[in-house]
């Protein structure tokens, strides 16, 4: 099993935190200004003759203040605010579902209807509510929060949200997608960063599966996400026998969480470490903002592998084994444990990758709020220029420089003036040729420069058009047809558990006698479908 990232900054971290604890004399500090109690939970007050906060639980409490002081400009645009983040999980539901006609050649917008966004103008609605709920909170108590904030407390968060920004290797390491990157930054990122660096509670989904034709980086994906949100990252072994599943799961998720457990009592602590307390500002800063989450990011390769009876050496026992035992992990992974400070027992997420999404069986891919989806396409035009640029910055020019420095006479290509739209037309998906998937474009520019480097006299520009006109780095198109057939397979899943919700819907309105004319026509559709599925 190959576990990433128990590093040695994690083993120098445990040093510290162990050397720390051992030599650590002073009394902690008491505060002498009383507050106030109202709406503040006992836990967070100790009582009686030491009357006084615990330096994690004062911290939280900051966090928890500070969070909230710079969420207020967006509660308080109110109706706004609210209609925006129901905008955003609308666009994300058309763009997943405009997804499903692209390799048909013909770009379908997604559509969501009525009764959908009636149902997420209602689920965001409430959480509007409660965030208000939650604000008015605080705001009624500020006094006491504001007995505890400190001028230092206000830089120090400041510059830890600074530094996580300056430490986003996602856009370092994977070129285009701009939407999909800020999908899984809001998703998985964001709040590991703020759940580790900001004492913010969290609730993360227990799965994300990325799919998508071969060659189009869900892998690096991956990689990625775990690397920029600082946890521990543990790959499932490629290649691992079906039959074997059950027995590497096991190891993965006991080494989880022994991970969670020591990580955790590191954050805890890490306030009345002695050597935090000597340090300056911005060192406190770093320091926090370079803190190891003590979540694990478990990624799959190739997870059809394991549900399909016809992989070799599976059967059709295995594969129900191997889904049974998926579908209890995630269900395990979305309870709130005894520790309220954590989003799971373990501090697991899974994240899947598969060219094949309906291999994977719909009861895990097609769980609300279990697994969590976002296809990796072919790149589209604007992801071709960012991929192109990315590569001909990271892996031509360093590969000419060091030409250059062996005293070969070539120059470096200026990225910036490359005409990038004139490139378009050679990379267009055909029949004959096939598609280009980053990969597929990363190669043609290493080649492009390896042959420049061979012949500075024939310019990069013609090298580069040249390999983006041939077929050679491109995706089959009996591969695309391929996944194309998976597309559509996956557009019915999703019609499926969409027409389902749509009916439960329904349902709810006509026990409730609030149901129309036009909805009890669509019931009444619905429910003679279920009824024949049944029979």
């Amino acid at each position: 099993m190959k576990i990433h990232s128990i590093s040695e900054n994690y083993k120098t971290q445990k040093r510290h935190f162990t050397r720390a604890e051992e030599t650590r004399t002073e009394t902690p500090k008491i505060y002498n200004t009383k507050p106030t109690l109202t709406g503040i939970p006992k836990s967070y007050i100790s009582f009686g003759e030491n009357n006084r906060i615990s330096n994690y639980k004062r911290e939280e409490e900051i966090a928890k203040y500070l969070e909230w002081r710079t969420r207020a400009k967006d509660l308080e645009r109110g109706e706004e605010y609210y209609r925006e983040r129901v905008q955003s999980r609308i666009d994300a539901i058309v763009s997943e579902r405009s997804h499903y006609g692209y390799f048909s050649g013909n770009w379908k917008i997604g559509k969501v209807k009525k009764v959908e966004r009636a149902r997420i103008e209602k689920e965001e609605y409430a959480k509007y509510l409660k965030e208000k709920a939650e604000y008015k909170k605080i705001m009624d108590n500020e006094a006491y929060y504001k007995g505890l904030v400190s001028t230092e407390d206000i830089e120090i968060y400041e510059k830890v949200k600074e530094h996580l920004k300056k430490r986003a290797s996602l856009d370092k390491r994977i070129a285009g997608y701009r939407q999909l990157k800020n999908t899984v930054k809001k998703l998985i990122i964001e709040p590991i960063q703020k759940e580790t660096s900001l004492n913010t509670k969290e609730k993360l989904p227990p799965a994300l599966m990325l799919y998508g034709p071969i060659g189009c980086g869900k892998s690096e994906l991956a990689k990625a996400i775990g690397q920029e949100a600082n946890c521990n990252v543990i790959e499932f072994p490629k290649g691992t026998h079906p039959r074997k599943f059950v027995t590497i799961m096991k190891e993965t998720m006991d080494a989880a969480k022994s991970y969670y457990t020591e990580q955790k009592q590191i954050l805890d602590h890490r306030y009345e470490n002695s050597s935090y307390q000597k340090l300056s500002t911005d060192e406190k800063a770093s320091y926090i903002a370079n803190l190891k989450s003590p979540r694990t990011i478990v990624i799959i390769d190739e997870i059809e592998q394991y549900f399909n009876p016809e992989t070799r050496g599976n059967s059709e026992d295995i594969a129900d084994i191997n889904k049974t035992l998926l579908k209890g992990l995630l269900d395990h992974c979305s309870e709130n444990p005894a520790d309220s400070n954590a989003g799971d027992a373990a501090g697991v997420t899974f994240i899947f990758t598969t060219n094949y999404p309906t291999i994977v069986d719909s009861e895990i891919s097609l769980r609300t709020g279990k697994c969590r989806r976002a296809p990796v396409s072919l790149p589209e035009n604007n992801d071709i220029k960012d991929i192109m640029k990315f590569y001909i910055m990271n892996s031509a020019n360093p590969a000419i420089n060091a030409a250059k420095e062996k005293g070969i006479n070539v120059n470096p290509i200026d990225a910036e003036q490359i005409p990038y739209n004139s490139y378009l037309k050679f990379v267009q998906p055909s029949e004959e040729k096939g598609a280009f998937s980053g990969a597929g474009i990363k190669s043609a520019v290493e080649q492009a420069a390896t042959n420049y480097i061979d012949n500075p006299e024939n310019y990069i520009n013609i090298q580069l058009a040249k390999l983006l006109s041939d077929s050679t780095y491109r995706i089959p198109m009996e591969k695309l047809k391929e996944y194309k057939k998976e597309m559509e397979s996956m557009g019915k899943l999703l019609k499926d558990i969409d027409e389902k919700e749509e009916y439960e819907l329904l349902k709810d309105l006509k026990e409730l006698d609030m149901i129309n004319p036009k909805q009890q026509t669509r019931f009444e559709l619905l429910k003679s479908a279920y009824e024949m599925r049944e029979n």
